[in-house]
């Protein structure tokens, strides 16, 4: 949801509707807020459907309810990391086209160099290092501890906070493209 949402502007402003939100009596932070928003319930939406999926295959985390709970949070906050950086994207492009190779250019190689698919211990150097900096790593690890092992605090605050603080810098990068004058 985060990763696409703004495809939303480009529609926005292709068809007039961004600059009726630029005339309208708001904060012009509230466009992105609001685009940020939309996202968030889009993507507790699909994390309300996988989580089905997962307790019908069989998956049972071992957190109960706070876990789960945890678990949306922290899915949550990787969303506002990708919408912000969708949205602040949204904001330099012109063509939707444009928008989607630069978003899917983007986010396979965020699947691919995080510990979503490979643990970082069988990852090369170089990788383990690249890993480190990827957002979804931060969302993965604290992830999967939560369902596995249980409440290990002291290996899921390092990505809890992490990812905290990639949400607000996101969404501060976001606002700050819509508050000064687009194009």
């Amino acid at each position: 949801a985060g990763s696409f949402g703004g495809a939303s502007i480009l529609w926005d402003r292709r068809f007039g509707f961004l600059n009726k939100l630029y005339t309208a009596p708001i904060p012009r932070a509230a466009i992105p807020l609001g685009k940020l928003a939309a996202m968030l319930v889009q993507s507790w939406l699909q994390l309300a459907a996988i989580l089905v999926i997962a307790s019908l295959l069989g998956v049972r985390v071992v957190t109960g309810l706070p876990g789960i709970l945890f678990i949306i949070l922290l899915a949550s906050l990787f969303e506002v990391v990708m919408g912000g950086i969708s949205l602040t994207l949204a904001a330099h492009v012109d063509a939707v086209e444009t928008f989607f190779a630069v978003i899917n250019f983007l986010t396979l190689p965020l699947i691919f160099t995080s510990n979503a698919i490979f643990p970082t211990t069988a990852m090369p150097g170089w990788l383990q290092a690249v890993a480190l900096v990827n957002p979804l790593t931060y969302a993965v690890t604290p992830m999967r501890i939560a369902v596995t092992r249980g409440w290990l605090w002291g290996e899921m605050w390092s990505g809890l906070l992490i990812l905290l603080a990639m949400a607000i810098g996101s969404v501060l990068l976001a606002v700050s493209q819509f508050v000064k004058p687009m194009r």
